[in-house]
């Protein structure tokens, strides 16, 4: 069975291109429901079938006339299209994009970041654009080009949503929390990429999102409906 995919990936691919049989295998494994973030797949960036599925839903069953949605850590788009796939879904809403575009973030990471930034040719901002334009959903999304606390304090909107994937380290997840989840309306969700229930690999996987989680959200009677798909966590405001 195996090989027999393996080939007939081969053929589609040759015939049409890689992005060809993903599209379908995609449909066959998910339907025509999640179709529309199909293109997600072919961005740079971390995030699973599940978690992409999970993000659109999200967004897609927000009840506001005009969802606001904030996304701390865009890099170039991967994530930021689900969301805005979302939102187009229902044709309202609006998307914050908050990342300086310096392949900046956590040490872990950092040096990975730099090479894949350095290897695109253009600044990381414009790649970004030209993914969300490609995408369809650069119309839903307002780009905060700097670092996440730099905006916070003159933020005077109620949010619907909001993705905190920047800056992994404990420090800097805690300060999104602290400066971010107060504006997450009642009945809003929060969401954390990359918590690692038992992060025993320190050298991939920093310890930040699992930590601010674990104290603020699951210890914590302000939050309900907590769930996780694969290292996504998301959690509804009481």
């Amino acid at each position: 069975m195996k090989q027999l995919i393996s080939f007939i990936k081969f053929i589609i691919s040759l015939l049409f291109g890689e992005s060809a049989y993903f599209k379908l295998r995609w449909f066959l494994l998910h339907g025509s429901r999640y179709y529309a973030i199909a293109g997600y797949w072919a961005i740079d960036g971390w995030l699973t079938e599940k978690e992409a599925c999970a993000l659109y839903d999200t967004v897609c069953n927000l009840s506001a006339k005009e969802p606001v949605v904030v996304e701390i850590g865009s890099w170039l788009g991967k994530s930021s299209v689900i969301l805005g796939k979302g939102l187009k879904k229902n044709k309202t809403g609006k998307l914050f994009c908050i990342d300086p575009f310096d392949a900046s973030g956590d040490k872990i990471g950092e040096e990975d970041y730099h090479r894949r930034a350095e290897s695109l040719g253009i600044p990381l901002v414009e790649k970004f654009i030209k993914n969300l334009k490609k995408c369809g959903v650069f119309e839903y999304v307002k780009i905060l080009q700097g670092k996440s606390w730099e905006f916070s304090g003159e933020w005077n909107k109620e949010i619907d949503f909001l993705f905190i994937d920047g800056d992994h380290s404990y420090e800097a997840v805690l300060r999104d929390y602290l400066d971010w989840a107060k504006f997450v309306k009642k009945g809003g969700f929060i969401g954390f990429h990359d918590v690692v229930v038992n992060p025993a690999d320190k050298s991939v996987y920093q310890d930040g999102p699992y930590r601010v989680v674990k104290e603020k959200i699951l210890e914590s009677n302000e939050w309900t409906d907590k769930m996780f798909f694969h290292s996504l966590f998301i959690a509804k405001k009481v």
